[in-house]
């Protein structure tokens, strides 16, 4: 074989795994879209009359989602992809949440009930008469994403414990590396 047939190999063998890469830039418009699908899914499960989301509705959704998420453009790569994945669980919490209040009391939910969350223990046999199959699809991004927070997470340490270094979170703040 000659050299351009292995790079060309070497390409195509690497063309699955652009996507990967492109993965930090694109976390932003992909976080918004997967909210934008979930905020749909409880429009559809809620079946408010007369407050169906329309074209304004996700407009704002999108603006919204966007304000949020702003600051995460600021933070490094890894830790945009890991805020991110924080914010996607806590509004899908926090979604699921209003969702399985709509179908308990016909209402949405306000922020005094939000914060008397610490008795919902208490109700535990009631919630589960609540739940349904389709609410699962709240959750089907999680099947991706919080493996790819803890890859995130453990990358660091992993490389370090490989090397032989240990994780730079243990070395604590304000302690210089000493040289060998």
């Amino acid at each position: 074989m000659t050299l351009p047939d292995l790079t060309l190999k070497r390409r195509r063998l690497r063309a699955p795994f652009r996507m990967v890469t492109a993965l930090p830039s694109l976390g932003l418009p992909l976080f918004v879209l997967v909210m934008l699908f979930k905020l749909a899914l409880f429009d559809r499960l809620v079946h408010v009359p007369y407050m169906a989301m329309n074209a304004d509705d996700r407009l704002v959704a999108v603006g919204t989602l966007a304000l949020l998420a702003f600051w995460t453009l600021w933070l490094p790569r890894r830790g945009r992809l890991l805020a991110l994945i924080a914010l996607d669980v806590l509004l899908t919490a926090l979604v699921y949440a209003d969702l399985l209040y709509f179908r308990y009391f016909q209402d949405l939910i306000t922020i005094p009930v939000l914060l008397q969350a610490g008795q919902v223990g208490e109700l535990g046999a009631s919630i589960h008469a609540l739940l349904s199959p389709r609410d699962l699809w709240f959750a089907a991004d999680w099947a991706a994403l919080l493996p790819l927070g803890i890859a995130l997470l453990a990358s660091k340490r992993l490389r370090g414990a490989l090397a032989g270094r240990p994780a730079a979170a243990s070395r604590g703040p304000g302690r210089a590396r000493r040289a060998a």
